[in-house]
């Protein structure tokens, strides 16, 4: 599976979190531990170290009145990639979000897949998988308005439906929300599931930051996420 890492706190340069510990995430890019071992879920998502298959940053800045987030991403592995390396060692920020990807078998491997989205002021990335995507993506994108529908660009991937099916349960996807209002539109998005799902997610919209660690059903156990302060 994934590994992902969100960071709020006082501004810091993104090497603290992406390069320089020994577990950086690009160092779980290439060795990553505690691969979740279940029988039910692809093989290639239970063994090895890899999280190969693209990459993403995301960070909010605090000067100007513009409230979304930037994102870089790339298809490249991130330990092979200078960019990344150089925009690391000179962006500063208070909230962070890093993620390294394997993708789920059927699902493609492009810019358009990688972590974290984001739309508006919300940035989102997941850890996991939503069991049984490929039966209920139509359902799933029928239930969408108009104007979350239009929030992603591929629906190939079940990390992107599941941050367009977040953004429809706000009661408006443009204007501020308390943290009480995003941590319901999360649980509604956790209803959706019904076989295997390892529901890891993480969310922002520049003030709050929302992360679960969930599984469905409850008698699996959920996929690692550590929280420190």
């Amino acid at each position: 599976m994934c590994r992902l890492l969100a960071y709020v706190g006082d501004p810091i340069l993104l090497a603290h979190l992406v390069l320089w510990p020994d577990r950086s995430i690009i160092k779980q890019s290439y060795d990553a531990q505690e691969r979740k071992m279940n029988p039910s879920l692809p093989s290639h998502l239970c063994h090895g170290n890899l999280n190969g298959d693209g990459f993403g940053i995301g960070w909010y800045s605090q000067e100007g009145s513009d409230t979304s987030p930037c994102v870089f991403t790339s298809v490249t592995p991130a330990w092979n990639n200078d960019n990344l390396a150089r925009l690391s060692r000179k962006i500063t920020s208070q909230l962070i979000f890093a993620h390294v990807r394997a993708a789920y078998p059927g699902m493609p491997v492009s810019e358009q897949n990688c972590h974290p989205f984001m739309w508006g002021r919300y940035m989102w990335m997941h850890n996991g998988v939503v069991g049984g995507f490929s039966k209920i993506k139509r359902r799933i994108v029928a239930l969408l308005s108009d104007e979350a529908y239009n929030t992603v660009a591929s629906f190939h991937s079940d990390s992107a439906a599941s941050f367009a099916l977040f953004l429809h349960h706000l009661p408006s996807m443009t204007a501020p929300q308390s943290p009480d209002v995003l941590l319901q539109a999360m649980q509604e998005e956790m209803e959706a599931t019904s076989e295997t799902s390892l529901l890891n997610f993480v969310v922002s919209d520049g003030n709050t930051v929302i992360a679960t660690r969930y599984v469905s059903p409850d008698t699996e156990e959920p996929a690692s996420l550590y929280f420190a302060e």
